[in-house]
Order: C-alpha cells, then sequence, then structure tokens
C-alpha cells in the first residue's frame, strides 16, 4: 500500500470514529450507544446489560467481625475460572461506579454446578468500598463482575504435593484452591495429594473460615492444617514452620501482606531453595518514600477541564478522585491495568518500580504512580 493511499485509509478511519461519535452524542447523549440502551435494559430487568457482566447476590455470610462472603449468581454468559483466580467487583456508591478486586473463596465446582460463586471480602479500615459493602450490601442486590484473572493456580499434575502458607485474608484464594482438590478427590475425578496448610491470623477468632478448615482437616487424611494466632504464638519464624516442611512437596504458595510472603519464602526456600514458589500479591508498598520531602504539584485533567493542587506523597487516582472525578480502576496496587490513562506531560514515580518516567505523553497506571512535577492527564 503507498503512503497517500495509507494516509486516505487513516483520514476515512478518524473520520468514521468522529462521525460515530458526533451521531452517538448527538442521538443518545453518549459516546457509546450501548451505554444508552443499558439503561432501557436495566428498566426491564437489572440483570441485562450490554457492557457489563452482572451477578445478583445471594447471601452475604458473616465469616468473621470484619470478613464476609458474598455468594453471587453471575448471567450465564460468565466464562468461569480456575482456583485461586481473582475478578473485579463494580458497585455503585452514591451514583458513582467503583470497582475492587478481590480473589475468589469458592470451587469452580459450584460455577459449572449450580451457577453460582463466592468471594470473601475484608473490611480494610478506613476503606471506602469495603466498608459500604459489609455495611449496605444486601441479598437481591445487583453488582457487575470483570473476566477472572491471575496466575495463582493449580498445577497441572492433579497428585502434586502442595504447602500453603497463608495470612489473615491471603487464605482466600488457598481456600478456593483446597475446596477445589476436595471436590476433585470426592469425585474421584482426582488422585489424593498431600496438602499442608500454615495459616496465620491476629486472634483465635481472625481465622477466616476456621471451623471449617478444622472440619476439613479431621475428616481428611490428606489434609493438615496448622493455624497460629500471632497474639499467643509470635509471628511467622523458623520454629513454626520447619516442622511441616518436607522433601514431597512440589509447589509453595504464599499470600498475606509483603512482610509476611518475604519472610514465608525465606523459610522455605532455606529448607527446599528449589521449590517453585507462587504468590499473590494484596498490597502495594506504602508511601512517601524515604527521604522525599512532600511537594505539591499542580495536577491538571484535560477533558474534565480542572486543575488540583496535588502532592507527591498520594496516587493520582487518590488524587483524581478526591478532585470528584470517577476514572476506571480495579486492583489499585498495580497489577489488573484497569486505570490505565495517558499522561500528557509531565513526570511521575512508579510505587512499585522506583522509577520515574520522562516529561512527554505516555500511558501509566493511575494507582501507582505519583507525580513528581506538575502533570497534565487526559481525564
Amino acid at each position: 500500500m503507498s503512503n497517500q493511499t495509507h494516509t486516505a485509509e487513516s483520514n476515512r478511519s478518524v473520520l468514521l470514529s468522529r462521525t460515530t461519535k458526533w451521531i452517538s452524542q448527538a442521538l443518545f447523549n453518549t459516546d457509546t450507544p450501548a451505554e444508552y440502551f443499558d439503561v432501557l435494559a436495566e428498566s426491564i430487568n437489572p440483570m441485562w446489560s450490554l457492557t457489563e457482566t452482572r451477578a445478583r447476590v445471594l447471601e452475604v455470610i458473616s465469616e468473621t467481625a470484619d470478613t464476609k462472603t458474598l455468594v453471587l449468581q453471575p448471567v450465564s454468559n460468565w466464562k468461569g475460572f480456575e482456583a485461586g483466580q481473582h475478578l473485579q467487583l463494580s458497585v455503585t456508591i452514591n451514583g458513582s461506579a467503583v470497582t475492587r478486586t478481590f480473589s475468589l473463596s469458592s470451587a469452580p465446582s459450584l460455577w459449572l454446578d449450580q451457577g453460582l460463586i463466592s468471594i470473601t471480602i475484608k473490611r480494610v479500615p478506613e476503606g471506602r468500598v469495603t466498608g459500604w459493602i459489609h455495611e449496605s450490601l444486601r441479598s437481591g442486590d445487583i453488582v457487575s463482575l470483570s473476566p477472572a484473572q491471575g496466575e495463582f493456580t493449580l498445577p497441572a499434575n492433579t497428585d502434586t504435593a502442595l504447602l500453603y502458607i497463608a495470612a489473615g485474608s491471603g487464605i482466600t484464594p488457598i481456600m478456593s484452591q483446597i475446596r477445589t482438590i476436595e471436590a476433585g478427590i470426592e469425585s474421584e475425578e482426582t488422585d489424593t495429594r498431600p496438602v499442608t496448610l500454615i495459616y496465620y491470623a491476629n486472634k483465635a477468632d481472625e481465622f477466616i473460615f476456621g471451623q471449617e478448615l478444622k472440619t476439613m482437616d479431621q475428616k481428611h487424611d490428606w489434609l493438615t492444617v496448622k493455624c497460629f494466632a500471632t497474639e499467643e504464638a509470635g509471628l511467622i519464624c523458623a520454629d513454626h514452620v520447619r516442622p511441616y516442611i518436607n522433601e514431597d512437596f512440589e509447589h509453595a504458595y504464599v499470600c498475606g501482606p509483603q512482610g509476611f510472603r518475604d519472610i514465608a519464602k525465606e523459610l522455605i526456600q532455606s529448607h527446599k531453595s528449589n521449590l517453585p514458589i507462587h504468590e499473590e500479591v494484596f498490597v502495594v508498598s506504602p508511601l512517601p518514600v524515604d527521604g522525599e520531602a512532600e511537594m505539591e504539584h499542580q495536577l491538571t485533567f484535560s477533558k474534565s477541564h480542572r486543575e488540583v493542587t496535588g502532592t507527591n506523597q498520594m496516587p493520582l487516582l487518590d488524587q483524581a478522585e478526591a478532585a470528584g472525578l470517577s476514572p476506571k480502576s480495579g486492583c489499585r496496587i498495580g497489577i489488573c491495568h484497569t486505570c490505565k490513562c495517558t499522561k500528557q506531560s509531565g513526570r511521575v514515580r512508579n510505587m512499585l518500580t522506583g522509577e520515574i518516567s520522562d516529561g512527554g505523553k505516555e500511558e501509566i497506571q493511575l494507582c501507582i504512580a505519583v507525580p513528581v512535577t506538575d502533570v497534565t492527564l487526559a481525564l
């Protein structure tokens, strides 16, 4: 194709895009006609949507004082999941759609057999979304779901010996896997495999799924569960873990806060250095960066025609929300890329890597980017 032909095709594509957008705005007062028809569909059935995958809340179960399980019934075209994966849950709070990432806690067999899934949510102190879910979400309410995602999944070999080490709500994806293993063995679809779980919580009454795990431990010879309440037993250490690690383990799974995961991995590797270790990340390293003084920077949101004074001590996602904007977001820890946005100018620091961008136009993740100069965003 000649440069002239390519340019003509490109111009036609741009013209078509602009025309479609203009017609959509003129007819539907929105850039996307599907959003207009969604309103009509919702008036007939709140589970209907052209743009989202909906689910109905069937049950809200209290697991501990600060943890609840939501039993959900997604629409039938939801694609399912593998044990250990997570999804993005969207709810509407005060008229604004907000999204957070949560791990699935049910076995995939529940979805395949009954069309149900469960996610387990620990309330985050001062957390806007988890607080609202705990206080306001009820049976019968409608939420939106993303496809399941994540690599924290079971090995393909169904007789592999597994070691799990979890803390707090880190038990959630691991519980999905243990339930899956149990279902497979009981249905004789998979072989019996040795599984050991070492689980930490602050207090004895804070073990999520504590009673179910105790019952499973008593029922199954293939499963060993050891729970440590750190208030009494202290933090994770070699004396806790060493008696339960043996040479038979072929995979280890670690889930919990960053510091906990680091110690758990060191203990595993000191005993069996070549053991594959899988980990699920729940939190991002906090700001401020050591030694970096707090500074103010001008934040310009070009699409909203809004300017605010920002700080280098808070992610741009939080600052945009504080300014009254509602950018798309998901995990808020740099994993899902839902909050990706075009930075039109200015320099930002990546909270995970410490890398500072150049001053030009580029795509950034709002949840892990903090400004180091004045910044303009396409929001």
